[in-house]
C-alpha cells in the first residue's frame, strides 16, 4: 500500500482546493457536515492513491490514521459515523464531475499536438464469469462481449488521451454499446480536433467519416484483411502509438481498482468511476 508523505499530503489537497475555487457551489441548507467538501473529496483520492477498494475500507483506515497520535495525521479530519460518511461521500458525486470537467477542460486547451488516441474498456458490476447483480436487473444494466473474457453484465468506459497520455475525453456507455458510435457523440466532436488515432473497432462508414471531417477530425485506424491496405509511413508511425493508451487503462484498473466488484449500488459503481478517473488526472497534472 502506497502512504502519503507530508509533502504529497500538501500537494494534493492545494490542487484540489484550487479546483474548488474554480467551481460555483452554492452554500447547502441545513445543519452543516462534519466534513467540508474540499475534505471528503480529498478523502477518495487518498483512499484510491492507497489501493482501499470500498467506503468501508477508506473510514477505517482514514479513522486508524486520524487516531493514533504518534502520526503528523493526528486529528486532520472531523470524521463522523460510517454511516452518515457514506451518505455524504454519495452526494458529492456531482463535485468529482464539476472537478473533472476542469482538469479536462485544462487539459484541452493544452493539446497543442492534436494527435489523439481513442479506445474503450468493459466495466463488469460483477467479475466477468459470475452471474448478474440483483441491482444490475432493477437498472435494466446490459450484457455486452468482451473479446478476451466473454460477455459481461455492466459497462463501457471510452476514453481519448493526448500524447502525453492527459484524458481529453471519457464517455460511461452501456455494455452493448458499440465503439464507432461515440464518434457520432456531440460532446466528443467538441472535444476532439486534429488526428485520431483509434483500432479496428472504430473503422468507420462514409456517413461517419464526412461528419468527423467536417469537425476537422482526422480518423486514422488499422484495416481488416478485406480492405484495401493503401496507407503512408506517417500513419504508420502514429498507429503504433496506440499502446499508450492500454498502459493508461493499466494504471485505471490495476492501480486505481476502476473495476470494483464490491459495489452494492449503481450509484457506489458509477462513483468508483468517476473518482478513479479524478484521481487518476489529479495525479497527471
Amino acid at each position: 500500500m502506497k502512504f502519503f508523505s507530508i509533502e504529497h499530503f500538501i500537494e494534493y489537497f492545494i490542487k484540489i482546493h484550487n479546483l474548488f475555487k474554480n467551481t460555483n457551489n452554492q452554500e447547502k441548507k441545513g445543519r452543516p457536515s462534519k466534513l467540508k467538501d474540499i475534505e471528503i473529496v480529498f478523502i477518495m483520492v487518498f483512499s484510491k492513491i492507497n489501493g482501499l477498494k470500498t467506503m468501508l475500507d477508506s473510514y477505517n483506515f482514514i479513522k486508524r490514521i486520524n487516531e493514533d497520535p504518534s502520526g503528523w495525521y493526528y486529528n486532520s479530519f472531523n470524521l463522523p459515523c460510517y454511516e452518515q460518511f457514506t451518505r455524504i461521500i454519495r452526494k458529492n458525486l456531482n463535485n468529482i464531475i464539476k472537478l473533472l470537467r476542469i482538469i479536462i477542460d485544462n487539459n484541452i486547451v493544452k493539446n497543442f499536438l492534436n494527435i489523439d488516441i481513442i479506445d474503450s474498456t468493459s466495466i463488469p458490476i460483477n467479475k466477468f464469469y459470475n452471474s448478474v447483480r440483483k441491482w444490475g436487473k432493477s437498472y435494466n444494466v446490459k450484457i455486452g462481449y468482451n473479446a478476451i473474457h466473454g460477455f459481461f453484465q455492466g459497462f463501457k468506459l471510452h476514453i481519448v488521451i493526448n500524447n502525453n497520455k492527459n484524458i481529453i475525453f471519457f464517455y460511461i456507455s452501456d455494455a452493448n454499446f458499440h465503439d464507432v458510435n461515440i464518434l457520432k457523440n456531440k460532446e466528443f466532436l467538441k472535444s476532439i480536433k486534429g488526428i485520431l488515432i483509434g483500432d479496428k473497432g472504430y473503422i468507420a462508414n462514409d456517413l461517419i467519416k464526412t461528419l468527423l471531417n467536417k469537425n476537422d477530425i482526422n480518423l486514422i485506424t488499422p484495416f481488416r484483411k478485406n480492405m484495401n491496405k493503401i496507407i503512408n509511413n506517417y500513419s504508420k508511425e502514429l498507429l503504433k502509438e496506440r499502446s499508450s493508451i492500454e498502459s493508461v487503462f493499466n494504471v485505471l484498473k490495476n492501480h486505481l481498482s476502476l473495476i470494483n466488484n464490491h459495489c452494492r449500488t449503481i450509484e457506489s459503481f458509477l462513483f468508483n468511476i468517476y473518482n478513479t478517473l479524478f484521481s487518476y488526472m489529479l495525479i497527471k497534472n
